[in-house]
């Protein structure tokens, strides 16, 4: 495995992190989605179908033990949709633990910025690009004017 996948990062630091149940959650979600878009029915699988794939029986916690352990069934391809899955969504599941606004002179010179957490992985999202994900949020953090008293500013106690 060559590639560095977002989703195994996230996976290994929610053991232990606030947004655990979050994951778990999210997780569930996705591998439900990705097998209906495969056109495959979770529910009605089981142990006697000629068809029968052993993920199906697999709980959110253990989607996500398998994914970090590198687990036979779950292919490169699986994992690269569920980064993209998760980099689509990040915004929505994750925490904003800073951000700034700013209203300079006009449409051209305005905008807000973000940075957001998932599980220990950051993103900053704004008007004008995007950069991340890193698991450095002060690497993030540092593209935020948060000195110019123009500014909207806000920062949470995981920002520090």
């Amino acid at each position: 495995m060559a590639r560095n996948y977002l989703i195994i990062s996230c996976a290994t630091n929610s053991f232990k992190h606030r947004h655990k149940k979050k994951f778990l959650k999210w997780l569930s979600n996705i591998v439900s989605d990705y097998y209906e878009d495969l056109g495959m029915d979770i529910m009605n699988n089981d142990d006697y179908s000629d068809d029968y794939d052993e993920r199906f029986s697999w709980d959110a916690e253990e989607w996500r033990d398998n994914i970090i352990d590198g687990h036979e069934l779950i292919s490169d391809d699986m994992l690269y949709k569920f980064d993209e899955l998760l980099i689509d969504s990040f915004t929505e599941v994750g925490e904003e633990i800073a951000s700034v606004g700013y209203d300079h002179y006009g449409m051209g010179h305005s905008g807000w910025n973000g940075v957001y957490e998932f599980c220990g992985m950051y993103l900053l999202t704004g008007s004008d690009y995007n950069e991340g994900p890193s698991s450095d949020k002060y690497e993030l953090l540092n593209y935020l004017d948060f000195d110019d008293e123009r500014h909207d500013v806000f920062k949470s106690k995981y920002a520090d």
